[in-house]
């Protein structure tokens, strides 16, 4: 019983593990997906069709965010 759920367990990572280095081949296009920005508009990566778009994560709560955007070292850009 032991060796099935460890030969289960270890399918499952060799399966993700192959699934997560498969990239996409350059040039295709991305799926498409809306986000809200800082200042609540709706953006599609559809309407950026074209274009390069740049996302930027980061999250308010985290120390080294609050650190570097409360220093003025980096700041959140808009267009």
């Amino acid at each position: 019983m032991k060796t099935k759920l460890i030969l289960t367990i270890v399918a499952s990572f060799v399966t993700t593990g192959l699934y997560a280095f498969d990239p996409p081949p350059v040039g295709s296009a991305a799926p498409d997906f809306s986000l809200t920005d800082a200042k609540g508009k709706a953006h599609s990566l559809l309407q950026y069709k074209g274009k390069y778009v740049v996302l930027e994560w980061f999250n308010p709560e985290c120390l080294f965010v609050k650190k570097h955007h409360g220093t003025g070292n980096t700041q959140p850009t808009t267009h």
